[in-house]
């Protein structure tokens, strides 16, 4: 007798770990972890050496202020605030910038941007100075070996100069200002030489109009291509300007003027060439210009005519009212001018020492 064939078990597969299923949630809550801590590490860095650096400030006789301040920006940005940041030297001088804040990206800390609200006030033994703007905004780059670069940026800047020396207060506004500074190209040490570049937009210098003819008063455009050589030896003085100076001379510190360019409508002047100090920290060295349409300012600079230098002056710069530039026509081109060189605190136009005008020390 045959037994009937059983019928063969089919087995289920064994039912798999579900743990792989939980571990993308784990790591990430463990990245979250780490992250979050991370961030309050570099917190309380970022305090310490804000503290550090403010300590160190007032050890120099610069006593900073930041009001109400705070320190967040969790998770991925630094931003340090303050309700209000104000200086006050041990020389007298004041100044208060309104709130501000400054922030960085966790993963860029070197790369700090700063904003300014204002109001500016700043308030000195010689008089007081007030400004205001619609944006004030400045990025910083520091990559280890100081600040490496500097970026400006103020729109509609408006300011105010009151001073025991002025007649009355001055006035000045422009549409924008910009301020560009970085070590020059080739620099490998942190003492070289650093380059700066400032432009204005529509600057006008206001209540001036009695006093200086119209194309002194214009809205003028203005640039200014400088590179300064040993940098760092005026900030190695305590902040003693004299002592800075000194030291800036001994360590063969000069401005060299790429160019100084100032243009209206009716006037234009372009400058090049280099300055430094001599033993007695007189400036001393030479200018090289070119304009148009530059007489009838330094007829009124030079209290009319009359003279025979401030004729020459005169003529030498155009003399004269300049002709109006009609919509669309290109401008003139400028016209050399003498060479200005300064030494020995005299002031020479070509070879002719310019009489009754001296240089005086700047301290």
């Amino acid at each position: 007798m045959t037994t009937p064939d059983r019928p063969e078990r089919t087995r289920l597969p064994r039912r798999g770990s579900r743990v792989w299923l939980f571990t993308p949630f784990v790591l990430l809550g463990l990245l979250v972890v780490a992250w979050s801590a991370a961030w309050f590490v570099i917190r309380e860095r970022v305090v310490v050496e804000l503290d550090e650096r403010l300590a160190a400030e007032a050890a120099l006789g610069r006593s900073w202020t930041c009001a109400n301040r705070s320190v967040a920006g969790f998770p991925f940005r630094i931003e340090v605030s303050c309700g209000r940041l104000a200086l006050e030297t041990a020389d007298g001088i004041g100044l208060d910038l309104g709130p501000a804040r400054a922030l960085a990206q966790v993963y860029q800390p070197r790369h700090v941007i700063v904003n300014v609200a204002g109001p500016l006030t700043a308030q000195t033994p010689d008089g007081r100075v007030t400004a205001e703007w619609s944006l004030l905004e400045a990025s910083v780059r520091n990559l280890g070996r100081g600040t490496e670069q500097l970026a400006l940026v103020v729109t509609d800047p408006r300011t105010r100069v009151e001073a025991a020396a002025l007649a009355a207060p001055v006035s000045a506004r422009a549409e924008r200002a910009e301020l560009y500074v970085r070590p020059s190209p080739g620099a490998t040490r942190r003492e070289g030489p650093i380059d700066a570049v400032l432009r204005a937009d529509a600057l006008e210098a206001l209540g001036l109009e009695d006093v200086l003819p119209a194309a002194a008063t214009a809205p003028t455009d203005v640039e200014a291509q400088l590179r300064l050589h040993a940098p760092t030896a005026l900030v190695r003085n305590g902040g003693d300007p004299r002592v800075a100076a000194q030291a800036w001379r001994e360590a063969g510190g000069r401005l060299e003027i790429g160019v100084v360019s100032l243009a209206t409508d009716a006037a234009a002047l372009r400058v090049s060439g280099e300055l430094a100090l001599d033993a007695l920290d007189r400036p001393e060295g030479r200018i090289e210009a070119s304009g148009r349409g530059l007489g009838p300012i330094a007829e009124a600079a030079l209290g009319g005519r009359g003279d025979f230098m401030a004729d020459a002056i005169v003529a030498a710069l155009g003399g004269g009212s300049p002709a109006p530039v009609a919509p669309g026509e290109d401008a003139p081109p400028l016209t050399p001018l003498p060479p200005v060189r300064i030494a020995d605190g005299r002031v020479f136009v070509g070879p002719i020492p310019v009489p009754r005008v001296s240089v005086p020390p700047l301290f």
